[in-house]
């Protein structure tokens, strides 16, 4: 399972608005940048244009006007930054892209291989400065790195330079893991795996299995847990009542191959347990093939969220400018940061243990991933603006992407009164949705994108429910819409959508 279209431009147009260039050019001792002179004044002064921006620099040579040049950065004092001039550039080499970038990369003794020029290229496009030492290091990046994952890890390049972030090995392929095609769940579960086939494991492995172990199945005794709470039962038809009646609660090897048909069901929501072949067939064969039907749509009706406040706790939960997850087990209640931490902790312990081993990769790729989530932020002034992923194992192994953009407080938290949140979910029966909600001193309004034709109806007869919930809460909706993806498209990207959840035959999330 790869994400789709969406989601890649989720998370891209994230990282772009994130790395936008900035009218206020911030440069430091040593980068180098090519700038194009403005106009002279005396004193050795100049207006300089670097990129999207104009500095006024004192020189220590003279230099003609409406020429480039390349530039090192000698400090700043009382008379604005101080440059020094490395050499002109020559205007045709401008053009030719290059010519340009092999000029820049003989600048700091490099060689112009083909990565390194397709480096330069796109440090030079967006005119980011860099030190000798940070192009060194990431040359020596791109030289490390596969051929086909060179295009990413450049764009990382670019994202940490222009975020201030130390340039190291580990904080690109961090940058890197985090724009991953393959969603979290599926990348853990991968793992997981993985891990069951290790012939005398260490401690640290052990651990780090058992860790997964409760994150991954977590969901499936929950849902077995539900599947036979009264209230629930309740509203079941009399054939799914009479198949939970016929399982003994007590009888632990019974309970054990209804967990494996829960397991079942959340890899394969949307497909007929019949034609699936489970990785174990033996321990589903107790119950007839109409059982396992009624069990399959039994679980599809329970909800992921138990409450409203479930969801709403995950999307304000935000401490030290990083998102918590809300408890590894994914029971979205009281969050554990403990939990996330210890998980990261022994996942490093664990690729220690597991050097000279395939499996350590997968490791290492887990926890870059992990770390690049926390690199995914930017602030702006009294803004911030980041985006996270969180594992659903009980939606087909996929993940909820939460994209937020929110006014701090004093604390460095998001204010809840002042935010907007945009999140997407790819589901078994609804497919792609995108839901985005914009909050201003508590009033709310919310919008829904999907391609069901059925959704709106669907949501207006429970739009009023969602008012009243959210209104206990101190929040005031003003508006719910449901919106298809060819309509959104032609829509400004000032519009908004956020987390509408409906029940009914055919719908995976619901409140």
């Amino acid at each position: 399972m790869v994400y789709p279209l969406a989601i890649k431009n989720l998370i891209q147009t994230t990282v772009e608005q994130m790395t936008m260039p900035q009218n206020q050019l911030t440069l430091k001792e040593n980068q180098v940048v090519v700038g194009h002179v403005l106009k002279l004044f005396p004193d050795q002064k100049a207006l300089i244009q670097v990129g999207q921006s104009k500095l006024v620099a004192q020189l220590e040579a003279p230099i003609n006007a409406l020429q480039n040049y390349w530039f090192r950065v000698k400090g700043s004092n009382q008379q604005g930054i101080e440059l020094k001039i490395i050499k002109s550039v020559e205007t045709d080499k401008l053009s030719k892209h290059d010519a340009s970038a092999k000029d820049f990369l003989s600048l700091f003794q490099q060689k112009p291989t083909k990565d390194n020029i397709l480096l330069s290229n796109a440090l030079l496009k967006e005119n980011i400065p860099v030190t000798k030492e940070q192009l060194v290091s990431a040359t020596e990046i791109v030289k490390n790195t596969p051929k086909s994952l060179i295009p990413q890890t450049i764009d990382a390049i670019k994202f940490a330079l222009k975020q201030h972030y130390q340039l190291s090995e580990n904080v690109v392929s961090s940058l890197v893991q985090a724009n991953s095609k393959i969603p979290l769940a599926k990348q853990m579960d991968t793992l997981f795996q993985s891990l069951q086939q290790v012939d005398q494991p260490k401690d640290q492995v052990n651990q780090l299995r058992s860790i997964l172990a409760n994150v991954i199945q977590k969901p499936v005794e929950q849902t077995v847990e539900r599947l036979f709470q009264p209230e629930f039962i309740k509203t079941l038809s009399n054939d799914e009542q009479k198949v939970l009646k016929g399982i003994n609660q007590n009888d632990a090897l019974q309970m054990s191959r209804l967990k494996q048909v829960v397991k079942e069901v959340f890899q394969h929501t949307s497909t007929p347990l019949q034609s699936i072949q489970p990785q174990d067939r033996a321990e589903i064969t107790q119950f007839s093939q109409n059982e396992i039907d009624i069990i399959q749509k039994i679980v599809n009706k329970i909800p992921v969220f138990s409450s409203k406040e479930d969801v709403l706790s995950l999307f304000f939960h935000h401490r030290n400018e990083q998102f918590e997850w809300q408890k590894l087990n994914m029971n979205l209640e009281s969050g554990n940061a403990r939990e996330f931490q210890i998980l990261k902790e022994t996942l490093l312990a664990a690729s220690k243990e597991l050097e000279g081993s395939v499996i350590k990769e997968q490791v290492d790729q887990l926890t870059n991933r992990l770390n690049g989530q926390t690199l995914l932020q930017q602030d702006t002034g009294p803004t911030t603006q980041f985006i996270t992923q969180v594992p659903l194992f009980a939606l087909n192994q996929t993940d909820l992407t939460i994209q937020w953009n929110g006014k701090k407080r004093s604390d460095g938290t998001i204010d809840p009164s002042f935010c907007r949140i945009l999140f997407y979910l790819q589901l078994p029966n609804l497919s792609e949705t995108m839901i985005d909600v914009q909050i201003q001193n508590r009033v709310m309004t919310i919008t829904l994108i999907n391609n069901n034709e059925h959704l709106k109806e669907l949501v207006s007869s429970s739009s009023e429910e969602l008012k009243k919930g959210l209104q206990t809460m101190n929040y005031k909706v003003t508006s719910v819409q449901v919106k298809p993806f060819e309509v959104e498209k032609k829509i400004s990207s000032n519009s908004n959508f956020s987390g509408v959840n409906t029940s009914y035959t055919g719908v995976d999330f619901k409140i």
